[in-house]
């Protein structure tokens, strides 16, 4: 059967999959690859490839940090571990020809070269799961970001907005008094409007974050024809949303390797 090891380069961390036969067999990852030294970044990434419990005919991967993409394909094509044409870039813009990958989707009518790979990626994921339904791919990151798709397959655009807990942050770091709030064990029955500064920032964050995903998602309708959309969610916080915010929506068809699954999907054609 064949073994493809897929790597999702992300803002804060990198993903690994390894997948046999099309089946997710292992699963682990880089934490806080940016706090790590430019000198030591390669040998942290080496190590974590070592951890692959299966040797890979493959590495197929997506990244959002381009200087850290040079630094994979040296470990891997310089070491000799695959040859160059066994290491596939999953960015379109990329690919040596339109034959290179199968895409469930259709994205003819976005700009062209300005879709992230992520989302492009794990939007062909969720049509791959969920094939001939309309769908809304949330992913909640660093970012949190909407991919909207019809029931033909037909991309039909999305939004970005800032991520679940840049919000927090970015009152903490741009004030010289309000305190960095810790919502991870906050749920939405407990937040109320405010008699103190943490309550204040827990009523507007969590109270104003539901307001834009339920804003958003209520203008995604009816533009995808009359079969109302299933919600498809990945992403690390989105569980913690779907806590702080009470939207159940988010926890149904969540799917935590959604870009992992998109990688070895699209290889496997």
């Amino acid at each position: 059967m064949t073994s493809i090891l897929a790597v999702d380069i992300g803002n804060t961390d990198v993903k690994f999959g390894l997948f046999v036969g099309g089946r997710l067999v292992q699963l682990w990852r880089l934490e806080e690859w940016r706090t790590v030294s430019s000198q030591q970044l390669p040998e942290a990434l080496k190590q974590a490839l070592s951890i692959a419990q299966k040797s890979y005919k493959a590495l197929v991967y997506s990244s959002v940090a381009p200087e850290l993409d040079d630094v994979l394909k040296n470990l891997v094509v310089g070491s000799g571990l695959l040859s160059k044409e066994s290491f596939l870039d999953a960015n379109p813009s990329r690919w040596p020809s339109k034959d290179s990958f199968r895409l469930p989707v259709d994205f003819s009518h976005y700009a062209e070269g300005q879709l992230g790979t992520d989302r492009l990626i794990t939007t062909c994921a969720a049509a791959l799961r969920y094939p001939k339904q309309p769908l809304l791919v949330m992913n909640f990151g660093t970012a949190t970001t909407f991919d909207l798709l019809d029931v033909q397959g037909v991309y039909h655009g999305g939004a970005i907005a800032p991520g679940w807990r840049i919000f927090s942050q970015i009152l903490h770091e741009k004030t010289a008094k309000l305190p960095l709030v810790d919502f991870r064990n906050k749920a939405y029955s407990d937040i109320e409007i405010g008699l103190n500064t943490v309550a204040c920032i827990e009523a507007g964050l969590g109270i104003g974050y539901r307001g834009l995903l339920l804003s958003l998602m209520d203008h995604f309708k009816g533009t995808v024809g009359e079969n109302p959309f299933k919600v498809v969610t990945t992403g690390g916080l989105a569980l913690e949303v779907a806590q702080v915010c009470d939207l159940e929506i988010i926890e149904t068809n969540y799917h935590s390797t959604l870009l992992l699954e998109g990688l070895a999907g699209i290889y496997n054609g």
